[in-house]
């Protein structure tokens, strides 16, 4: 079921033609699934397990417009002191005399 927070119902079925063993499809590829799969069958019948909803169309295009609009998350800034590192433990590059 599709939600305004979480508009994505891509979720795995279980095909209603293939074996109970066999894996499930996501419900975004099981029209895709049909047309290889059983290309026999009457599309008409299972139309129920791809549609979407208007709803969910409109909110994940929301989403889709709004991907780079996302706010980066600043962290906690820490009340602990600057590690600070000896002379003893800094890495030097001896000059090339020359």
């Amino acid at each position: 079921m599709s939600t305004k927070s979480s508009p994505c119902s891509n979720i795995p079925i279980i095909c209603p033609l293939c074996s109970k063993l066999d894996p499930a499809v996501w419900c975004y590829n099981i029209k895709y699934h049909f047309i290889q799969a059983h290309p026999n069958a009457d599309l008409k019948k299972y139309t129920n397990l791809w549609d979407l909803e208007n709803f969910e169309i409109l909110e994940m295009k929301k989403k889709w417009a709004d991907r780079h609009c996302v706010m980066a998350k600043q962290g906690k800034k820490s009340k602990a002191a600057p590690l600070v590192i000896s002379d003893a433990h800094r890495l030097q590059i001896p000059l090339a005399v020359g």
